[in-house]
């Protein structure tokens, strides 16, 4: 949710928050409108563990894409891309 110039820019997400949760839609907007500040949480070294564990969970599976999406483009495009 975002306010550029004078309409408020929602996205399917913040759709999806009003119908799950009223009060996180006004808290959005009032953050969109400047009225609120959004919590800041500080650093979680648990949370650091686990996104450095999905990371390196995930490499080898984005480096199998990172392949695939390469030969895609010398398939298309030739050597030359």
């Amino acid at each position: 949710m975002n306010l550029i110039g004078t309409e408020l820019s929602l996205t399917a997400t913040d759709l999806s928050n009003f119908l799950s949760c009223r009060h996180l839609t006004a808290l959005d907007m009032g953050v969109a409108l400047g009225t609120r500040k959004r919590p800041f949480f500080g650093e979680d070294p648990l949370l650091e563990l686990l996104i450095a564990r999905r990371k390196e969970h995930e490499k080898p599976y984005v480096e199998s894409l990172a392949l695939e999406l390469e030969g895609f483009f010398r398939r298309v495009f030739g050597e030359s891309w």
